[in-house]
């Protein structure tokens, strides 16, 4: 795993975020722009109502969540084996 590059990522992804939460309106003039075919009335209300989607900090490691979803993969046959979070997340500090 390429950890020094997947910590730069998740620190823009958060960066975006936060400049998209702040920013609904502008992002989606950005957006819109960028993509005239898709600046229709029904995206833009679509844009709006998926905004409290957006993690506010998509870098957060929620271990609890990730350990309890293999949990359930487990349980359900559709993984073979428990791999811990360590192997295969990486923690911002």
């Amino acid at each position: 795993m390429n950890e020094p590059k997947i910590r730069k990522f998740l620190a823009a992804l958060k960066q975006g975020s936060d400049y998209l939460h702040a920013h609904p309106q502008d992002t989606w003039l950005a957006f819109a722009k960028a993509h005239p075919e898709l600046n229709t009335e029904l995206n833009k209300q679509a844009w709006q109502a998926s905004l409290p989607l957006f993690a506010r900090d998509p870098a957060k490691l929620d271990r609890a969540r990730y350990q309890a979803y293999e949990q359930f993969l487990f349980d359900n046959k559709l993984i073979k084996k428990i791999t811990p979070v360590e192997q295969y997340a990486v923690e911002l500090d």
